[in-house]
């Protein structure tokens, strides 16, 4: 349970300060001290840094004073929300992160991933919640993972809302190389021929190629939502979806593809689609049956793997650090999508 109140009071007293005094400080009433207190109330969260600035003490120490045991708590919640996620479990993550932010809800990493899931919740979306939350990251988070992240939800968010200018206005917040900082760092660090510095080069190249990929395949018209109203002409969508492989194939040139077997089950899919439009039926069938086996590459996985290919050799695949979507083998999606 938050202690915030126990020790507000606590604080308070060691000051020799009545509740009077304090609420004249922090521009609230007395009653609404006396409610902290007495645990029958909460602070707003607004509140909170300048109470904490007040008493001189953290924000954790604040709320709780068994920090460290919930310090642990937090780590071992976030190690297990990420690997519900992925497993594909989608409700029991749900379900841990509501839980740790009624628990910790002013815990920045806690509050990052409620922000996401609030954002991903398309049933009912709490936009005013989503902004509050972000601007709270951004107000007094000093994370720069954790507020990039805030910066890129808070940019979708007025996005959604058709203020393209605020969002333009809030993404140029994010740094330029944002999506590669720390790799493209260590291959600068360490030199070009240094083994660190080859290591990180092999990695920018594995980011790199699934970026490009992505966004030719973006261009080719895959969207996320239904409700996006984009046209290409079929013929023309066909040319980038094999380039999107082609390229796959280039820098993995022993077939390793590990994760990257979605990316290309997604290409082959839409081709057979595209083709099966045409009436090519023929051609729509083998681009199939290659979905089908990129699909079962990815579903057989193992826990560690590493690539072969010259450009990644030794690039890691960790099942732990990889999201599955949902409980469904790829399989098992492309056997759903074949019924309807």
């Amino acid at each position: 349970m938050i202690k915030v109140g126990k020790n507000i009071k606590k604080l308070r007293e060691k000051k020799g300060l009545t509740q009077e005094k304090l609420a004249n400080f922090l521009g609230v009433t007395p009653q609404a001290i006396s409610r902290w207190e007495n645990e029958t109330g909460y602070p707003d969260i607004e509140l909170l840094p300048l109470i904490a600035n007040f008493f001189d003490v953290t924000i954790d120490e604040l709320l709780d004073r068994e920090i460290e045991k919930n310090k642990l708590e937090i780590q071992e919640g976030i190690k297990e929300i990420d690997r519900l996620n992925s497993i594909g479990e989608k409700k029991k993550r749900k379900e841990l992160i509501i839980k740790l932010y009624n628990k910790y809800p002013y815990n920045f990493n806690i509050i990052n991933y409620y922000i996401w899931l609030l954002t991903y919740d398309e049933k009912n979306i709490n936009f005013d919640e989503i902004e509050k939350l972000c601007l709270l990251i951004l107000e007094e988070c000093n994370d720069e993972q954790i507020r990039y992240s805030a910066i890129e939800c808070l940019s979708n968010y007025y996005s959604v809302k058709g203020d393209e200018k605020k969002a333009l206005k809030i993404l140029k917040k994010l740094p330029l190389d944002y999506r590669n900082t720390f790799a493209e760092a260590r291959e600068y660090f360490y030199g070009e021929y240094d083994v660190d510095g080859i290591i990180y080069r092999k990695q920018n190249i594995e980011t790199l190629t699934d970026m490009l990929c992505w966004k030719i395949m973006v261009s080719a018209g895959l969207r996320a939502k239904s409700i996006d109203n984009y046209e290409i002409s079929i013929e023309n969508s066909i040319k980038l979806y094999n380039k999107a492989i082609q390229i796959f194939k280039i820098v993995y040139e022993e077939e390793d593809y590990l994760f990257y077997n979605a990316r290309l089950e997604i290409c082959e899919w839409e081709l057979y689609r595209l083709y099966k439009k045409l009436g090519n039926l023929e051609e729509s069938n083998i681009h199939l049956k290659e979905a089908i086996k990129y699909a079962k590459a990815f579903d057989n996985l193992n826990e560690y793997e590493e690539h072969r290919s010259i450009l990644v050799e030794g690039n890691e695949y960790n099942f732990g650090n990889t999201s599955r979507g949902d409980s469904l083998t790829h399989l098992e999606k492309i056997n759903e999508l074949l019924k309807k």
